[in-house]
């Protein structure tokens, strides 16, 4: 169903709002700042004290529109009709306006829904005349529009009236309202968006299909460049000698659409001893991805879905796995990872040295695999800022490594959990030689291995908050603060006093302080 801002509004063929009581049979005196006038109105307004005309208005041309500025009238320049005028804002909120512009005949209904695609919200129907720039006739009957016939619209001949219909949508999901700003400010929801690629550069964006990839993992990848109008498949094939490379060449500004029919998309092969990634680009084309990532494997279907059908279903999926396909993604603010209970290595690895990455995607999720994150962020050198990790129960090596080597990273996550699992933190911010600070660790009880090298090599971290009192599991702590900042403090557990100095305990040199 169409929805709808606004009632009719009528502008002239410059896009200016007209308006609704001047007509061209009124007599002058009446006009002020900013109305529009045809021919007729402004020759009515000669020798009115009141007003102030133009020498080249003096004798208005038949055909000509006239603005009044400060008591002066100016004229206005008929554009050509079947070109979007200018004058008008083309972004609602931050979403593009899409226009229609439709002739109207005298008596004939025409139905905004004949034209404009179902869900959309209109913001604004105009009305455009050449001939007459006053406010026409409109009658609605049963949800229809009509360009009246009475008085001097009986001789309205086709293409003198046109209706110019703006919208945004279809909706489709595709946005909501009453965003962060409330009321009715659009705001995309990206979770009805297949997986895009938008180009910042001229290059390629690519999907490869590893050679020892069957059937069992990937059926097929299709993508789109024209918003999902038309789809180019390849479907995958068993026992390839090759790797199946899908390359699409871009120009900055370019989206490209993806979708497919997979259990999984990237992996990491025992055989090959590597890092198999899935996405590509070329040296100098960075890109953003944004939409819901669960389109590569439920097809057009994608909407909705929060399950995972198989381990490592999106490991590596944009990793720079051999450092030849790089993947030059700069921001995965938007991209979406809706499930909330995850599966055994589902994101491992998933940027794998994505050194361009800077904005990583929200991590929804609340029931955590073993594995899960392990890798994810790993070599992501310009990420500054780490997602929110809201679990509070762990996996094992659910986090390991998950921000090795992010020399960006200036601040970790808040860290809720409070039931620990083996190796869960094991190495997760190792060489993060940005990070300075580490506001919770609110478990008690260790578990083998979890801190194990956690912050080993954070040569800028000078702030540590920990609140355990059991720390007898094996190597819970081993080399977690070793080669960290010279200084800085520890914040403990009142009643922990087993604590040792050195890099397997509290560092050296550090002031010591109780938990309030």
């Amino acid at each position: 169903m169409i929805k709808s801002k606004t009632d009719i509004t009528v502008r002239n063929a410059a896009g200016y709002k007209v308006n609704s009581n001047i007509l061209v049979e009124q007599t002058g005196g009446s006009y002020k700042s900013g109305d529009i006038l045809d021919a007729n109105a402004v020759e009515k307004l000669i020798g009115n004290s009141g007003q102030k005309v133009l020498p080249d208005c003096i004798i208005p041309e038949e055909d000509g529109l006239y603005q009044i500025k400060d008591s002066e009238v100016y004229p206005v320049a008929h554009p050509d009709l079947s070109t979007q005028p200018s004058i008008l804002p083309q972004r609602y909120g931050n979403l593009p306006i899409n226009e229609v512009l439709i002739p109207l005949t005298a008596g004939v209904e025409w139905d905004i829904s004949s034209y404009v695609p179902s869900d959309s919200m209109v913001i604004e129907c105009s009305l455009f005349s050449n001939e007459t720039f006053a406010s026409p006739l409109m009658e609605k009957k049963n949800g229809k529009w009509i360009l009246g016939v009475g008085n001097i619209y009986t001789d309205v001949e086709p293409n003198e009236w046109w209706a110019l219909v703006r919208y945004v949508g279809p909706d489709n999901g595709y946005y909501y309202y009453g965003g962060e700003g409330g009321g009715d400010t659009p705001v995309i929801d990206y979770s009805t968006r297949y997986l895009t690629t938008e180009a910042l550069g001229q290059g390629a964006i690519g999907f490869n299909i590893w050679s020892t990839m069957g059937t069992d993992y990937i059926t097929s990848i299709s993508y789109s460049t024209d918003n999902g109008q038309t789809w180019t498949t390849t479907n995958n094939e068993d026992d390839k000698e090759e790797n199946l490379v899908i390359k699409v060449e871009v120009n900055a500004g370019d989206k490209v659409l993806w979708k497919g029919d997979a259990q999984q998309t990237g992996f990491y092969d025992d055989n090959e001893g590597d890092y198999l990634g899935s996405f590509f680009s070329s040296e100098f084309c960075d890109f953003n991805a944004y939409g819901n990532v669960m389109s590569l494997c439920y097809g057009d279907n994608f909407i909705g879905q929060t399950t995972l059908n198989h381990d490592g279903q999106f490991s590596c999926l944009f990793s720079d796995y051999n450092d030849s396909e790089i993947c030059q993604i700069v921001s995965a603010e938007n991209l979406i990872l809706p499930v909330t209970t995850l599966t055994n290595g589902c994101y491992y690895y998933m940027f794998y040295g994505c050194k361009t990455l800077t904005i990583a995607p929200k991590l929804p999720a609340t029931t955590l695999a073993n594995n899960c994150y392990s890798g994810m962020f790993y070599n992501c050198t310009s990420l500054r800022k780490a997602p929110e990790l809201p679990a509070t129960t762990l996996a094992n090596n659910c986090y390991k490594s998950m921000f090795y080597n992010c020399t960006s990273l200036r601040k970790a996550p808040e860290l809720p959990a409070t039931t620990l699992a083996n190796n869960c933190y094991k190495s997760m911010f190792f060489d993060c030689t940005s990070l300075t600070t580490v506001h919770g660790l609110p478990a008690t009880t260790l578990a083998n291995n979890c801190y194990e090298s956690m912050f080993s090599g954070c040569t800028s971290l000078n702030y540590i908050k920990c609140l355990a009192t059991d720390i007898s599991a094996d190597m819970c702590t081993s080399n977690w603060v070793y080669n960290v900042a010279a200084s800085g403090t520890f914040v403990k557990n009142a009643s922990m006093s087993s604590w040792t100095t050195g890099t397997s305990g509290i560092p050296s040199g550090w002031t010591v302080q109780n938990a309030s």
